[in-house]
C-alpha cells in the first residue's frame, strides 16, 4: 500500500467516526477543497471537481482520484464503473497525460521516427509488454520512447533493463530482450551498472511521478491508452494521427 493510499484509509475513518457536517453547497467546490486541506492536510489536494453523482465531488491528488461525499462526509476510495468501463481510470489518465510535456524525451530508448509519437514505460519481464512490442516492431508510422520500469514482481527485469540502457545499441538491446534472448542467465558487461545505473532509476522516477502503477503504461500524441497492451485502441489513436499543428 502506498503511502498516500494509507493516508486515505486512515482519513476515510476518521471521518466515519466525526461524520461532522460540511458547510458547502452540492455545487461549491471550492468550500469542500479549503474543508478537505484544513481537516486532511497530509493529502495534497490539487482540484476538486462534481462528479454526475449528487453530492459526490471527485479529488485529484497528484495522479491519485479519490471521493469526497458531502452529505456523510466521507472520503470514498475506489472506481466508478460505467458501462464496463472505469470512469476513475480514465480521468486519472487525462491527469496523467497533462504531466508528459515534462518528461524527458531524450533519457528514452527511441525506435523509428514516424509522425505519431508513443510514450511507453516498459517492463522487460512483462508478457504484455512483449506483446504490444511485437506490434509496433511491425509499424513505420511511429517514433516509440520506451521509458524502462522493472516491476518488483520481475526480479530479473532491473538487470535486463540495464542490459538495454548500457549498451552501444539500446533498441536492439531493447528489441533482443523483447524477443527473450535474455531471459537465460547471462552476465551485465563490466561497468554496466555503474554507466546505466542513474538513467535506470530516471526512468523509474518518471514512472513513478507519472503514477503509472503497471506496464505497459502507453500515451500515443499524448493520450493515454486504457489497458495499455489494448492493440484496437492503439490502431484508432495510430491511425487517428497526430492532432494538426503538432
Amino acid at each position: 500500500m502506498t503511502d498516500l493510499k494509507k493516508i486515505l484509509v486512515a482519513a476515510a475513518l476518521a471521518v466515519l467516526a466525526a461524520a461532522s457536517p460540511v458547510h458547502a453547497g452540492k455545487d461549491d467546490t471550492k468550500a469542500v477543497g479549503i474543508m478537505l486541506k484544513q481537516q486532511y492536510p497530509a493529502i495534497p489536494v490539487d482540484t476538486v471537481s462534481k462528479t454526475d453523482i449528487e453530492g459526490l465531488f471527485e479529488v485529484a491528488s497528484g495522479t491519485n482520484i479519490f471521493y469526497y461525499h458531502l452529505k456523510t462526509n466521507s472520503i470514498v476510495t475506489g472506481e466508478i464503473i460505467r458501462g464496463g468501463r472505469s470512469i476513475t481510470a480514465q480521468r486519472r489518465g487525462e491527469i496523467m497525460s497533462r504531466l508528459l510535456k515534462d518528461v524527458p524525451l531524450a533519457k528514452a530508448v527511441k525506435i523509428g521516427s514516424g509522425k505519431n509519437v508513443v510514450i511507453e514505460f516498459s517492463d522487460p519481464d512483462c508478457p504484455y509488454c512483449r506483446q504490444v512490442d511485437g506490434f509496433f516492431a511491425k509499424r513505420n508510422d511511429l517514433t516509440l520512447y520506451v521509458f524502462l520500469l522493472p516491476l518488483p514482481m520481475h526480479p530479473d527485469a532491473p538487470k535486463k533493463s540495464l542490459k538495454v540502457l548500457c549498451s552501444a545499441d539500446p533498441v536492439s538491446a531493447y528489441r533482443e530482450a523483447m524477443g527473450g534472448k535474455y531471459d537465460t542467465p547471462f552476465t551485465l558487461p563490466s561497468g554496466c551498472e555503474a554507466k546505466a545505473g542513474s538513467l535506470l532509476q530516471e526512468h523509474i522516477t518518471w514512472g513513478q511521478r507519472l503514477g503509472v502503477q503497471g506496464t505497459p503504461a502507453i500515451w500515443v500524441n499524448g493520450t493515454w491508452v486504457e489497458g495499455g497492451a489494448n492493440v484496437q485502441a492503439l490502431e484508432t489513436l495510430l491511425a487517428k494521427g497526430p492532432a494538426k499543428g503538432k
